[in-house]
């Protein structure tokens, strides 16, 4: 169907196929027989589907011109028009504290590891100092957000030497993260449509929704002559950041905030702003890692990664301080292949104590889960 002042309508299979069986008598003569079996039906049956194909196509056409219904490279295209880009992949950062020889010297590229196999590179030449330290930045071998690994999780060397006692990261890996999906990059382009980026704490939201790897973002904005309930001073702003590096936080803050606005948080950053020194505060969010226990009745085509994976989708949904709800999970793993029924859910905060119930998180929590989390127990 052509476009109507009501928008795209889309021409049936039915219409398609009355369609092509009229254009074949309007030519060839009101006698000739299209009836489903004969030479001209089934003619008439090729026709009409190239007539559906073709609809599709250009329905798809239509729809990617506006910001809702696009997808892809059209998406990328529209949010050019609004400013915004999608977010790349990105390595996670971190820094690790390290003992051992005096006067050793640790070469750049040195791989440090969780136990969990996750992989960092040491970016610079170190020496281990006459006291026995070293502090060396690291960045981490895949670029996704699973790799903003928890503190105290890099600890091991990948080619142990005598001369290095003990590795570790004391804060955790930040900076992570994975290539924006069509939702999440949609998301954020209404985000930017409705508050634009600007001194107001919607528009400091969204300055932060925009810096690459950032997930979430929470302000606290006390404009009492008070402190408030939170511990923070009068007439401060206190911001929660999930992702991105310290120093793109720093950077986008010093770009947004208002002359004269006071920040308060536990991460301090200098930023140089046409040679005036400006400082920002802000914290992170604490990382709640939760791991899951999945009872499932299996069919044909089950894949246990997609389940991991489907976890992973529900959670991202939860903003800091909700409720995570155990039940918003079914439906994420119901419409997997080969999942017959889903027997029972569980979660844990610890890995060993398991419950059934919803889990609260803080006010400054964010809740993550990655695959080695999740057991998949299967009957069927």
């Amino acid at each position: 169907m052509p476009l109507t002042d009501d928008g795209w309508v889309t021409i049936s299979a039915d219409d398609a196929l009355k369609q092509a069986k009229s254009e074949i008598q309007k030519n060839l003569g009101e006698e000739t027989d299209v009836s489903d079996g004969s030479a001209m039906g089934r003619i008439a049956q090729m026709l009409a589907n190239r007539i559906v194909e073709c609809d599709n196509v250009a329905q798809n056409v239509y729809d990617n011109n506006f910001w809702l219904t696009a997808s892809g490279v059209s998406m990328d295209r529209l949010g050019t028009s609004l400013g915004i880009q999608r977010h790349q992949a990105q390595y996670a950062e971190a820094t690790l504290n390290i003992t051992g020889t005096s006067g050793y010297l640790i070469p750049a590229q040195t791989e440090f590891i969780t136990d969990k196999g996750d992989s960092f590179l040491s970016d610079d030449d170190v020496q281990i100092d006459q006291n026995g330290n070293a502090t060396v930045v690291v960045h981490s071998q895949e670029a996704s957000a699973s790799t903003n690994v928890d503190a105290h999780t890099i600890i091991n060397q990948a080619n142990p030497v005598d001369e290095i006692e003990s590795v570790d990261n004391p804060m955790q890996a930040s900076g992570g993260a994975d290539l924006e999906s069509d939702y999440d990059f949609r998301n954020r382009g209404t985000i930017n449509q409705y508050s634009p980026e600007n001194p107001t704490v919607g528009g400091i939201r969204t300055a932060l929704i925009n810096v690459n790897g950032v997930s979430s973002v929470t302000i606290q904005n006390n404009q009492s002559k008070s402190t408030d309930e939170h511990g923070n001073p009068a007439n401060t702003i206190h911001i929660y950041v999930v992702g991105g590096t310290d120093d793109d936080i720093a950077n986008k803050l010093a770009d947004v905030l208002a002359g004269g606005a006071t920040t308060v948080g536990s991460i301090t950053k200098h930023v140089n702003v046409f040679g005036n020194d400006i400082v920002v505060n802000f914290d992170r969010a604490q990382q709640k890692t939760l791991s899951f226990k999945i009872d499932i009745t299996t069919g044909d085509g089950f894949d246990e990664d997609a389940v991991k994976q489907s976890v992973q989708d529900y959670l991202s949904n939860f903003e800091m301080g909700d409720k995570v709800i155990l039940n918003k999970l079914y439906p994420y793993l119901y419409q997997l292949i080969g999942i017959k029924q889903v027997n029972s859910i569980q979660v844990s905060t610890d890995g060993s104590s398991y419950t059934s119930n919803d889990l609260q998180l803080a006010n400054f929590e964010f809740a993550l889960t990655r695959n080695d989390d999740v057991e998949v127990i299967t009957h069927g």
